[in-house]
């Protein structure tokens, strides 16, 4: 059954492209190798032929185990020739195929053309049809274990292969220069068709990245140097992907790949970005922005009124900021952190007397504070105190019927009643009827006074 190309990324691991498949097409290909040793053959039919033309006219063979002799003796030099007609067949071709590609001088042009065509190393090694060939995926490397040179083949001719794939990794197929399919680990195996190469080996893993961003300028002119870090993930992967260890979305894996960005670092060479590169180039341009929004104490104050950098409101906006922009080449932003931010000297200096003058300023509110909590604490005691006076020679005084004390006693009891009343903290703690008891009984001692 031939290569069935889908747009549908649920089919790209084994929809269009499967084991079964690939025994049909080796099977017709072993049918392929037994016809064309049937052409072969077919010089020493036509000499048998001839023989049998003259045997009917000069009655060469007489019996049938002379015609026996002769066929065992043609079919060998019949398989003789064909085995010599395509081993120098495949000899031109890994020439060719060495001049054309020039892989490594470890690998065997011969070798692999065996394989490709018949799905085995080369005659000699009957065996391996039993098993089918694989290469591993692991780390972003090919992995090639039986050492026949599998991993080369299939990032420069195609199959057939099975694919290994660890989690982590996913691959980027193309089938004659342009995009096939993206497959990746899961519970079925992919397969690599005789005509698709590996043309990228993603890392699917999550990446962070932190780094010191360019200068950047705030609203009021004053340049700030900016740490930040990035953590980001390809896609938002779902279904059965999302079982995986580090789970894989083929549509952004597809993106990333057929995202082309370029730089020039030395003002002079270009320099392909790629995967967490592309993301990081967002970054130096969103953060830079979103500063140049504020001022420095807007920024760095939360009592400005704006939300500091370093708060989870200004998080949460970098990351949706950059999530619309990496949404297109596949990556997914799943955390933005600024780490550090680096004022020049002078900045550093003002804030840091500034904040000397706060601290003073809270301590100075702080000790008046606690004088004054000292004040009314004395004064609080002192009008309990007065208060239990006054209760006590209220007492007193309605003990003794005669109300008859001597002049200085009578002037003490007055001063300490009148001292006591005009004390703002005391009339608060007598009840109303204590009040215009003391009232009377003031006015009973300075008639008794007067008198």
């Amino acid at each position: 059954m031939p290569f069935r190309p889908s747009s549908n990324p649920a089919d790209w691991q084994t929809g269009v492209y499967n084991r079964q498949e690939f025994d049909r097409d080796i099977a017709q290909r072993r049918v392929h190798l037994w016809l064309s040793f049937l052409v072969a053959t077919l010089p020493a039919g036509l000499v048998l032929f001839a023989l049998l033309q003259y045997e009917r006219t000069s009655r060469l063979f007489t019996s049938w185990n002379a015609w026996i002799l002769t066929l065992l003796g043609i079919l060998p030099l019949a398989m003789l020739f064909d085995s010599l007609i395509v081993r120098a067949a495949v000899r031109i071709a890994a020439q060719f195929l060495r001049e054309f590609y020039r892989p490594p001088e470890e690998i065997n042009p011969a070798r692999i053309i065996w394989f490709r065509l018949y799905g085995m190393s080369d005659f000699t090694k009957v065996g391996e049809w039993r098993q089918f060939p694989y290469i591993l995926v692991r780390e972003g490397k090919l992995f090639d274990e039986k050492g026949d040179h599998q991993a080369w083949m299939a990032q420069n001719l195609g199959g057939p292969l099975r694919l290994i794939i660890f989690d982590g990794n996913a691959l980027y197929l193309e089938r004659g220069g342009r995009f096939s399919r993206v497959v990746g680990p899961g519970r079925t195996t992919a397969f690599l068709d005789w005509f698709e190469t590996i043309k990228e080996i993603v890392d699917t893993r999550p990446q962070m990245r932190e780094d010191a961003l360019l200068p950047c300028w705030t609203r009021d002119g004053i340049r700030v140097n900016v740490t930040a870090r990035v953590e980001c993930s390809l896609g938002n992967p779902a279904g059965e992907q999302r079982r995986l260890l580090y789970p894989f979305d083929p549509v952004a894996v597809r993106n990333a790949v057929e995202r082309t960005s370029v730089r020039m670092p030395d003002g002079k060479t270009l320099t392909e970005m790629k995967g967490l590169d592309l993301v990081w180039g967002q970054v130096t341009g969103v953060i830079p922005d979103y500063i140049g929004q504020f001022k420095l104490d807007e920024l760095l104050l939360p009592e400005r009124g704006a939300s500091p950098i370093l708060s989870a409101e200004a998080t949460q906006h970098l990351r949706d900021a950059l999530n619309r922009l990496t949404q297109p080449f596949g990556y997914h932003v799943t955390n933005v952190q600024i780490t550090r931010i680096e004022l020049p000297a002078a900045i550093e200096e003002q804030r840091e007397r500034n904040w000397q003058a706060e601290r003073q300023s809270l301590a100075n509110l702080m000790h008046a504070q606690a004088e004054a909590a000292r004040i009314r604490a004395i004064e609080q005691a002192r009008a309990e105190a007065q208060r239990d006076l006054i209760l006590a020679i209220a007492e007193g005084l309605n003990r003794d019927p005669t109300r008859r004390f001597a002049e200085p006693l009578l002037l003490a009891l007055t001063s300490t009643i009148t001292t006591s009343l005009a004390n703002p903290l005391v009339p608060p703690l007598l009840t109303p009827e204590t009040l215009r008891s003391l009232e009377q009984l003031k006015a009973l001692l300075e008639g008794q006074h007067e008198t």
